[in-house]
């Protein structure tokens, strides 16, 4: 949605334009669908998207809380491995030792650790 919510902003380059200002804005849709994208001799048309700012903050709250949940994806993980590793190795009996370690480990993670892998 983030995407698709700015304004489309036609500019005309000119890059046969050597030391002038190359690039000129567009408001008429009707020069672009008209000609083809060219805007002139030797010039192109250029489509950019232009956001306000209060998207533009939506897109970095959006960015830095994919990489967190990533990372607490990431950090519960490790903490299962090392639970189950530390309930398999501290285990007097060999022969207890199923599936159901695993499952300990996470339901262990879950109540009394997730706070750690949130930080």
């Amino acid at each position: 949605f983030l995407a698709s919510s700015g304004d489309i902003v036609s500019k005309c380059f000119c890059p046969n334009s050597i030391g002038k200002d190359s690039h000129l804005n567009i408001t008429s849709t009707s020069l672009v669908d008209s000609h083809d994208g060219f805007c002139g001799e030797g010039c192109l048309i250029h489509k950019e998207m232009q956001y306000s700012n209060n998207t533009v903050y939506a897109g970095i709250y959006m960015l830095s809380m994919w990489f967190w949940t990533s990372q607490f994806i990431v950090a519960v993980g490790q903490i299962v491995i090392s639970l189950s590793i530390s309930l398999w190795y501290f285990n007097r009996d060999r022969k207890l030792v199923s599936n159901a370690t695993f499952l300990k480990a996470v339901s262990i993670a879950t109540f009394y650790h997730l706070g750690t892998a949130a930080f």
